[in-house]
């Protein structure tokens, strides 16, 4: 009776820590990961243990058809720190032999962000380097879903060499996965600067690399005006043209920019006759229409100084306000 209680609290339905000796004396792949469902949550590092050791392909093969990845979800959703850090090793070990496409799943990759977030340095080494993987695999956007990007972008800030060098190929994959405006936005940039100052230590060349391609893809696409990039940086321009011919008087700025003199009211796009001026006046004449233009500028000149400028020349003149022309600008 009580041979059996404790063989109960061991295992259950059968699967004891002699059982599970016996299997890994047997190379019983088979045995082991159908184990993991019988088995209570505290012989689960028996388990880990024991299939780490078969590291061959053959083995890994096996393992993938008794549906290791469903049972190593289970360890990552509800198991403890150990059997945790057994599972995370035993997919780095699916990820190096070519496994990761049928292991890195939506719930898999969902399951190693929220894990990363309570991970220690050893644990996050492992996470970041499967997520890797992920990315390339086509979840990024679970990675993002999940707060992932933030996590890694912070994660730059580590003093583990390894883990700053896994972190760094992981925000490569997501970048490739078309993510750059989110790295941006985290501060990695600045990171990688930081990183790249450290001169001769093992991630300041991987830095340097990543660093190199995010400044390259912003500024593209600050020229292109169309990016989320820090202030100032892009500047877009309004040129009204009109079907009467009227005179349209724009300041020329470095012979390349043109700078229409900023208004104290912005319209919308459409306007109609029915809308008036501040002095009371129609606001285009009956027959006449705008066209408006969008075109970036390729100064870098922070905006505000040429709009300080232009408005102490105006204060300069002696304006009609009856005649003011009427402007629209976007920054």
């Amino acid at each position: 009776m009580q041979l059996g209680l404790f063989r109960k609290f061991l295992g259950g339905e059968g699967i004891t820590l002699q059982s599970i000796r016996k299997m890994r004396r047997g190379a019983d792949v088979r045995g082991l990961v159908r184990a993991m469902d019988g088995a209570p949550s505290n012989l689960y590092p028996y388990i880990l243990e024991s299939l780490i050791e078969f590291e061959g392909h053959g083995y890994l093969q096996v393992m993938m058809e008794e549906g290791i990845g469903e049972k190593l979800e289970e360890v990552l959703s509800s198991g403890g720190a150990r059997s945790k850090e057994l599972a995370l090793s035993l997919m780095v070990t699916f990820v190096t032999n070519n496994f990761s496409e049928e292991l890195m799943t939506e719930r898999t990759t969902t399951l190693l962000v929220r894990t990363l977030k309570e991970a220690d340095e050893d644990q996050r080494s492992m996470i970041t380097y499967c997520l890797a993987e992920a990315s390339r695999r086509r979840m990024t956007p679970i990675i993002f879903i999940e707060g992932g990007i933030r996590e890694l972008s912070m994660q730059l800030d580590t003093l583990d060499p390894d883990l700053k060098c896994y972190t760094i190929q992981a925000l490569r994959e997501i970048f490739d996965a078309g993510y750059q405006e989110e790295l941006l936005r985290n501060g990695v940039e600045e990171r990688l600067k930081r990183i790249m100052a450290m001169d001769g230590t093992p991630s300041s060349g991987y830095a340097a690399d990543m660093y190199s391609r995010l400044s390259d893809w912003r500024d593209r696409r600050s020229r292109e005006g169309d990016v989320m990039v820090r202030e100032h940086d892009v500047e877009v321009i309004r040129v009204e043209r009109k079907k009467k011919p009227l005179e349209e008087r724009l300041v020329r700025e470095r012979d390349e920019d043109l700078y229409v003199r900023p208004s104290t009211r912005i319209e919308g796009r459409k306007r109609h006759g029915s809308v008036l001026t501040s002095y009371g006046t129609s606001a285009v004449d009956k027959g006449m229409e705008e066209e408006v233009e969008e075109m970036p500028s390729r100064s870098t000149r922070p905006l505000y100084e040429r709009f300080e400028r232009d408005e102490s020349e105006r204060k300069g003149k002696n304006r009609n306000p009856e005649e003011e022309e009427e402007f629209e600008l976007e920054i």
